[in-house]
């Protein structure tokens, strides 16, 4: 109890030193830095000093450049904690880490100057057992090859294997690390043929990292059938904007990749970014880059998926063929017919989740089949397409509604006035959502409606689609 009273105290004094440190201004305390450097060589005093310039680093890193009696403090610093991330103690080997790793992005000419032992002290952490450090050595290894990727060209190798193990590590915080690591290999074209060479490893992993863990399923309402008829709570509504993209991933329509909104469709009730979301943005990317070559690592695993009985293992395949549909999208233009064929299937899965990917999928095709107007392509795919996202706008499910409203909205986009021929039943069918939705989707449905107004011309206009539509806008 002692001792433990001792730390609080400890603990509480770093913070103060902290605090003052930022009234102060660094510079103008060398006392104090010193006296927090100097305890570092104290078996006594280390953890507390290393937590008191953790906190130090992250607030100022940029106001500890300067000299103190004609040395650079840095040139002391930065050596301390290389030496301290080879501590017996894996709370003080992760602190120093992230005391080094807070400096990175600064362009101090000391950290410079260490970069490449900072670098050799990394690779020796790469069979640390410790869950911290290896997160804190992915940490440092993205902020690396964010700000000096020329400086890890020539340990590529090494680097690479390490991220590989990482990205399929059980703790999902440092995957998730590592799936940031391949999302930024994936986007410097300097460094494409170095990533190209990986394909075959890279992809797949990520691949396996888009399925649901049975864990996140309780928070998904995975079980959850028919909830169509349960109020709205006031705090499950989102305020969206008309015009404003609603389920998650947005796609730039220009390069084919996927970008993050702020929540993911299927995870909104996360505070942050997770591991699913990086792989699939890093997926996107890789698929953007290397079209053709990506495809043909994914096609055969997520034709496997497809088959397997599990069905988040088949969930994860359909979400797979729509994160790669821009990328991939002329490799990939054989095989669209049969993976829409089993897309109209799918979307009538028993479980909501299936469901609702499904119709997200199908709306990343959308200028595949919208754009292909034989009567005989209108019958086999578009017709079909159009009924199934109708249908599922219709669902049971509130997910599966919001899902279906979102891509038949992209659909409309997509189809523009060649949807005007089938404007009557498709209002019918919005018309009966009226009466079914509850507050939290209602606001989904006007954005449809808003939709098909901009992309169909004045055929709203006509006084069948009038006397059909105005009622029960007029109601609510």
């Amino acid at each position: 109890m002692r001792s433990f009273r001792r730390l609080v105290i400890r603990g509480i004094a770093g913070r103060g030193i902290v605090a003052l440190l930022g009234v102060l201004e660094p510079r103008k305390w060398p006392e104090g830095l010193h006296a927090i450097i100097n305890a570092l060589d104290s078996p006594d005093m280390q953890e507390v000093a290393i937590c008191t310039l953790e906190i130090a680093c992250e607030d100022f890193s940029h106001k500890l450049d300067f000299e103190i009696n004609g040395n650079q403090l840095l040139d002391t610093l930065i050596p301390k904690f290389l030496l301290l991330s080879d501590h017996s103690s894996a709370k003080i080997r992760s602190q120093s880490l992230k005391c080094l790793s807070f400096f990175i992005p600064t362009k101090a000419p000391s950290r410079v100057a260490h970069t490449d032992d900072f670098i050799a002290c990394l690779l020796k952490r790469v069979s640390d057992d410790d869950p911290l450090v290896r997160r804190c050595v992915c940490q440092a290894l993205v902020l690396l090859l964010a700000k000096q990727p020329k400086k890890l060209v020539t340990r590529l190798q090494d680097i690479t294997e390490y991220m590989l193990s990482r990205t399929k590590d059980k703790n999902k915080d440092i995957a998730l690390e590592a799936c940031k690591f391949w999302l930024l290999f994936a986007e410097d074209v300097d460094l494409a043929p170095h990533l190209q060479t990986l394909l075959g490893k890279v992809a797949p992993i990520l691949l396996e990292r888009l399925v649901y863990s049975k864990d996140d399923l309780p928070r998904l309402g995975g079980d959850v059938q028919d909830n169509a008829a349960v109020p709205s709570k006031y705090l499950d509504i989102e305020p969206n904007e008309y015009g404003q993209d609603s389920h998650g991933l947005k796609r730039d329509c220009n390069s084919g990749t996927l970008k993050p909104d702020e929540e993911d469709h299927a995870d909104r009730q996360s505070d942050r970014r997770n591991l699913r979301q990086y792989a699939t943005i890093a997926l996107s990317t890789l698929a953007s880059q290397f079209s053709k070559d990506i495809l043909n690592v994914l096609l055969e695993p997520v034709k496997e998926k497809l088959r397997s009985d599990d069905w988040l293992q088949r969930e994860s395949a359909i979400l797979a063929l729509g994160i790669i549909a821009k990328g991939c999208v002329e490799a990939i233009g054989p095989h669209l017919p049969t993976l829409i064929s089993y897309l109209n299937e799918a979307i009538n899965d028993d479980r909501p989740l299936i469901r609702t990917t499904t119709c997200w999928t199908f709306g990343q095709y959308t200028c595949w089949y919208t754009h292909l107007f034989s009567e005989e392509y209108k019958a086999t795919y578009f017709i079909p397409a159009v009924e199934s996202l109708l249908r599922m706008a219709l669902d049971n499910n509130e997910r599966v509604q919001d899902a279906g409203c979102s891509a038949f909205m992209t659909l409309t986009e997509a189809a523009g006035s060649e949807l005007v021929p089938f404007l009557e039943p498709v209002l019918r069918n919005f018309v009966l959502a009226f009466k079914k939705y509850q507050r939290k989707n209602m606001l989904i449905l006007y954005q449809v409606l808003g939709k098909l107004a901009d992309n169909t011309g004045d055929s709203l206009q006509n006084p069948i689609c009038v006397e059909i539509l105005m009622p029960p806008v007029m109601a609510k």
